[in-house]
């Protein structure tokens, strides 16, 4: 298909697929879309906005801004760029990208923007260096077809077949970027909270960091400039490393950020291939700054680099190497007592008390567990509902506790404001019954493979009084290295062992590895050290299994059945089993397949491979028993399945 007016003719077709962000572009172009409707804080046009951008009197090309729930991933691979084997070189070592729609001004496949479904609210890193760069929703647009691109190619679609094609597609045919590639691309620190300060506000802040010549932190912040890629992205990292080091306590951040801004003004905003004039650098650059001090203003200013407290940590580690055994047999004694007091088996053997559960069943009385998932689950909004249910008693997984406890929550994944009190207000709790829930969010604790760290922690817990302590996400923790077992070891020593020693319960929470079938991410020993292994998996939307993995104790169950309630905000136990999770497996199959409109004779691996997004596994009988079911010819075992449900 030819076109005259690329947007004219084209916008009322993406409208229909499910598009939103439809902008025209000047025709033969790729810049200069309609201001006001890109970027962070850019607005969405309605349909009658894309009615007048198509109805001017002049051609334009077509682009399409990601919504939050989409990203586009821009392999260039031609001239010096070879962005096709970085994509091939990340697929080999976390697995492939299904295969989805690619748009394409090019006319071989190796290059072209690949689109794919995402968990919304994320924010991924914008460059890959080597030709790969993302598209989302407050960074750059796609151009498309039937667009012209500026060297007088047709921009093409490539259906998931590598076909070129007309149609337009929908939105909910992409498919999902798989999990391990959401968590390679996603940036570390995109849940962070920006203050709300203006130009003045980031100038106090600024102001607020220590003078003095520039540590060697600042100068290694600086290197950030030399790693290449976009000089935006460069220098906005650059920016945002120097200003957290100055929040730190580290020296000379307002010297090295005004040297940074010459660097920037005089790099893109002069010579010849300047993009922008200096004053127009000045201006991205001084945003930039402003981004990254909101950034860093929620952290309390610290006083002193950390290389002026060497020698204090130096001298506390020489404390800690000493015995601190005395020699003295009566003081050896009250040693003894209180270090290495042996069992006393008269006193074990006459102790008939019952088992005592914090939560039956998965969590008994001073007890540590770990309960790790794939990315986005819900692992935390479940042990947030936990944690509640304990703090105030209430039935949670049809359980209620006992008495109500003190849980000390350890968070440095959630936003307080938008994650922990819109889930606990969904849930029905209030302020004034959350006293016994201690939610401590990023706090400032020394890692928990040291002692320091270990000790902080204590403190906290006997200030706090908590019977539980739950750390969201355990490998946040750490200042070792997550694939090695001595870390753990460390972990437990210094932390696992205290609060052991103390009666106090744990629950750690963490991720899977790349291959979920092998556990929990990082070094084998991170499972030795607990009593119960736990396993959360999603069946549907809104089913979910927890598996006991690994326990050093009998427990009562080992598998159970979630589901996910809205109104409130819940998890209840399904008692139906196996059987409930295939009867929700099949209808979330035939739901989605009649959204699709699929054909009612499609087959099993048909489905499966259209519906991939589901994250139904491709073995399940789920698959076989939707596609008789849709076909109308039922065999007489499936009648019977579903006779039995009703």
């Amino acid at each position: 298909m030819t076109t005259h007016n690329p947007y004219e003719d084209a916008y009322n077709l993406y409208w229909s697929a499910g598009w939103r962000n439809i902008l025209p572009i000047p025709y033969g172009e790729k810049a200069a879309p309609p201001e006001g409707y890109t970027g962070r804080d850019g607005a969405t046009p309605s349909f009658a906005e894309c009615y007048e951008w198509a109805i001017e009197d002049k051609q334009q090309n077509i682009s399409l801004r990601m919504p939050p729930d989409i990203i586009g991933l821009d392999v260039d691979h031609y001239d010096n760029k070879t962005g096709y084997f970085i994509i091939e070189a990340i697929e080999n070592e976390i697995g492939p990208l299904p295969p989805t729609w690619v748009s394409s001004s090019r006319g071989d496949t190796l290059s072209g923007i690949r689109f794919f479904r995402v968990p919304p609210g994320l924010e991924f890193r914008t460059n890959i260096p080597g030709g790969v760069d993302t598209i989302q929703n407050h960074h750059r647009y796609a151009m498309v077809w039937p667009s012209v691109h500026p060297n007088g190619g047709l921009y093409q679609w490539r259906n998931p077949e590598g076909q070129l094609t007309d149609l337009v597609p929908p939105v909910e045919a992409l498919p999902w970027l798989p999990d391990e590639w959401v968590t390679r691309l996603t940036v570390e620190a995109s849940t962070a909270v920006k203050a709300p300060i203006d130009a003045t506000g980031a100038r106090d802040v600024l102001a607020e960091m220590p003078t003095g010549e520039p540590c060697r932190h600042m100068l290694e912040a600086v290197g950030k400039i030399a790693t290449g890629g976009d000089r935006h992205d460069t220098y906005g990292a650059a920016v945002l490393a120097i200003c957290g080091k100055g929040r730190q306590g580290c020296p000379g951040a307002a010297t090295v950020l005004e040297r940074l801004q010459a660097m920037f003004t005089a790099e893109v905003g002069t010579g010849p291939h300047a993009r922008l004039s200096a004053n127009e650098a000045t201006a991205e650059y001084r945003r930039s700054l402003t981004g990254a001090l909101a950034i860093v203003a929620n952290t309390p200013q610290g006083a002193m680099c950390y290389d002026d407290v060497e020698e204090y940590v130096q001298s506390l580690n020489a404390a800690e190497q000493s015995t601190g055994v005395p020699t003295d047999a009566d003081e050896l004694e009250t040693w003894i007592q209180t270090h290495a007091k042996q069992i006393d088996w008269q006193e074990l053997w006459a102790d008939d008390t019952e088992d005592e559960y914090i939560l039956y069943p998965i969590l008994p009385a001073r007890r540590q567990l770990a309960i790790y998932s794939a990315p986005k689950v819900g692992k935390s909004l479940l042990l947030l509902e936990i944690a509640a249910a304990i703090a105030t008693g209430r039935t949670v997984l049809s359980a209620t506790p006992d008495h109500p406890r003190h849980v000390l929550y350890v968070d440095l994944e959630n936003d307080p404001r938008a994650d922990i009190r819109t889930r606990l207000t969904q849930m029905g709790y209030t302020p004034e019954l959350l006293t016994r829930l201690h939610v401590i969010s990023f706090p400032h604790l020394a890692a928990l493979d040291s002692h320091k760290g270990g000790q902080q922690l204590l403190a906290a817990v006997g200030y706090y009084a908590a019977e539980l302590v739950i750390i969201d996400t355990v490998s946040r923790t750490i200042e070792g290295d997550e694939n090695e077992n001595d870390t753990w070891l460390q972990f437990y020593r210094n932390t696992g062992l205290k609060l052991k020693q103390a009666g106090v319960s744990m629950v750690r929470l963490d991720h899977a590895g790349k291959d979920e079938t092998k556990g929990q991410r990082g070094g084998s020993a991170k499972g030795g050290d607990v009593d119960y292994v736990w396993k959360l998996s999603r069946i549907t939307d809104d089913t979910y299994r927890l598996d006991c993995e690994m326990n050093r104790a009998p427990l009562p169950e080992k598998t159970l059945i979630l589901k996910r309630n809205s109104n409130p905000l819940r998890h209840d136990i399904d008692t139906g089993g196996a059987a409930s999770v295939l009867a929700a497996q099949i209808e979330t199959i035939i739901n989605g397949a009649d959204q699709l409109q699929l054909p009612a004779d499609t087959g099993r691996d048909a489905l499966a491979k259209a519906l991939q997004h589901l994250h139904i596994p491709p073995q399940s009988k789920a698959w076989r028993e939707a596609a008789a079911k849709r076909k109308g010819n039922t065999s007489k075992a499936t009648t019977e399945f579903w006779d039995n449900l009703k």
